[in-house]
Formats: structure tokens, C-alpha cells, sequence
């Protein structure tokens, strides 16, 4: 074989491996629910095998931040067999709800025994009926060995000393605190979807101490007392407003449009359709902000509940 030849015909665009990358700023806009805001990437203290922090907007001391472990099954493969997906989500929700905040995503997957070992956890847990801290102890594996020693390191080089944690882990909390952060802990409570979540919210509150709510239906029954209420409030507003506008608005229709055109009566038609077409419009484009907004509201109420 001629591979002079060979080489011969190589594109001169191709990069021989010493040559070194284009050098690029890890900062771009992140769109997330319709809104968008500036991201930049950074490794967990200099190194990628510890993880991942992504820096929003500008942040400042006083700003949230969560410090997540991986969690294939919960955060990529959306199981339902944990709470880690939805933590994660409503933790964004959060922070980009406030434009600015960290997210630092560390490499420990199966709270630091790795993803074979949590799934032999799994097995364990489901052979003998058993929550996965006594399946873990079972394995021989310490139920948790995450360290957070290097997020706080990545955090107190970002020239944060004060932040808001998204957390119900009180260890996770005193780790960080331990090495010179100040932690104002925010509780971050997702209401569980089924049985097996329920149990794993159960396991952690009796095993890690977790701050989590016992009674989920006096939490989901609130929340939609008030969410009924507001509604209620909104409706009478609305018709007090309609009463008081009335007389106006129809001498003003019956003065722009003539009767032979449409008559007076067509005004209520007319207003009721231009109400729905503008709450369509405004719900379909206000959506994704409320949903921010009541991530935050509900880590607020939740927060006021486990004082």
C-alpha cells in the first residue's frame, strides 16, 4: 500500500493532535421555560472528575445555590423510583426565576458509591423489601460518601462567603459550612408521586435527618386552598370591575358602532370573546413565568411549615 499516497490526500484543514483547540469563553445564553439567561461553565475546583458548576447571570453572596450529585436515573432517565429529577428542576426553577445562582453538579452518583453499586442497592432494596441506606450497609458500602470539601472550594473561589442552599440535607449544610461558608439553608420539598418515593422521602428523614414534611396532604391541600382562593379573589375583582365599567363602555359602544351594524346587546358577545382571546394569549405567554414563580412560592410556604 502507498501511504505516501494516503497522506497525500489528507484535507490540510485536518488538526494534528499537537495542535491545541481554539480557545472559547464556556459562557453562553441558556434557555430554559421560554426565558433565557447568561450560563458560564466551570470545573469543580480545576478538575472535570469532581464535577461541573454552572455559574447564572452574576451572582452574588446571598445568592442560591445547589450543590446536586449525580443522578443518571433521576435526572437524565426521569425514574420515579427517587426524588433527585424533580429537586433538580425545581432548583433551576428557582434560580432562574432570580436571574442569577449556581448549580454545582458533582460527579457521586449513588451518594458516592457509583452507579453499579447503586444498582446493586436496587436489587437489594427490591429482593428483601428494604430502603437503600440498609441495602447499601448490606453491600458493605457506607450508606453516604459524598464529600462537598470541593464545592466549597469552587464556591469560595467564585468569591462567594454567603450563600442560600437549596436543601433539606443538614449535613450537606455543616459540610459546607465547615469550610467557611456561611448557609442559610432553603428547603427544597418536591411532593412525591408515588409509594416508592414516599418511602424514599421516609428513609432519608429517619437515616440523614432530612427536613421533609410528614403530612403531604395538609402540604397538596393548601396549596390548592390557596390557589382557589386566589382565583375566587381574582373573579370577584373582575366582576366588581365589569359592574362599575358597565354603563361607560356600552354608552361609548352604542356611540362608535351603530345599532344597525351591531346592536347594543352584542356587546357582551363581543367582550367575552376579546377577554378569552386575551387570556389565551397571555397564558399561553405568561406560563412558563408562572411556573418559576411558584417553585418559589411553593420552597416559600414549605420553608414557613418546617419552622
Amino acid at each position: 500500500m502507498d501511504t505516501a499516497g494516503t497522506q497525500e490526500c489528507r484535507p490540510s484543514t485536518w488538526r494534528t493532535p499537537a495542535q491545541a483547540p481554539e480557545l472559547v469563553e464556556p459562557q453562553h445564553r441558556f434557555t430554559r421555560r421560554g426565558h433565557d439567561v447568561d450560563v458560564r461553565i466551570v470545573e469543580v475546583n480545576h478538575s472535570a472528575s469532581f464535577g461541573h458548576a454552572l455559574i447564572f447571570g452574576n451572582p452574588r453572596n446571598g445568592c442560591l445555590v445547589r450543590v446536586h450529585s449525580r443522578c443518571l436515573y433521576g435526572d437524565a432517565l426521569a425514574s420515579e423510583d427517587c426524588d433527585c429529577g424533580p429537586e433538580l428542576m425545581e432548583a433551576l426553577d428557582q434560580i432562574q426565576c432570580e436571574g442569577h445562582g449556581v448549580l454545582v453538579y458533582l460527579e457521586q452518583e449513588g451518594r458516592g458509591a457509583g452507579l453499579l453499586n447503586k444498582a446493586r442497592g436496587y436489587r437489594l432494596s427490591q429482593e428483601r423489601g428494604i430502603d437503600t441506606f440498609a441495602s447499601y450497609r448490606a453491600l458493605g458500602l457506607p450508606p453516604d460518601s459524598r464529600t462537598y470539601a470541593h464545592a466549597a472550594e469552587t464556591l469560595l473561589q467564585l468569591g462567594l462567603q454567603s450563600i442560600r442552599l437549596l436543601t433539606n440535607n443538614p449535613d450537606k449544610a455543616e459540610a459546607l459550612r465547615e469550610e467557611g461558608l456561611a448557609i442559610t439553608t432553603v428547603p427544597l420539598v418536591t411532593e412525591p408521586r408515588n409509594q416508592s418515593v414516599r418511602d424514599y422521602l421516609a428513609a432519608k428523614r429517619v437515616h440523614r435527618g432530612h427536613r421533609i414534611p410528614r403530612w403531604w396532604w395538609l402540604h397538596r391541600w393548601s396549596n390548592r386552598v390557596c390557589s382557589a382562593a386566589t382565583l375566587l379573589l381574582f373573579g370577584l375583582a373582575s366582576a366588581a370591575l365589569a359592574i362599575a365599567a358597565r354603563p361607560a363602555a356600552i354608552a361609548v359602544w352604542e356611540r362608535a358602532v351603530p345599532s344597525a351594524v351591531l346592536p347594543a346587546g352584542g356587546f357582551a358577545a363581543c367582550a367575552v370573546g376579546f377577554a378569552a382571546a386575551a387570556g389565551l394569549v397571555a397564558g399561553r405567554y405568561l406560563s412558563p413565568r408562572r411556573r418559576l414563580l411558584a417553585a418559589r412560592v411553593r420552597t416559600l410556604n414549605t420553608r414557613n411549615r418546617l419552622r
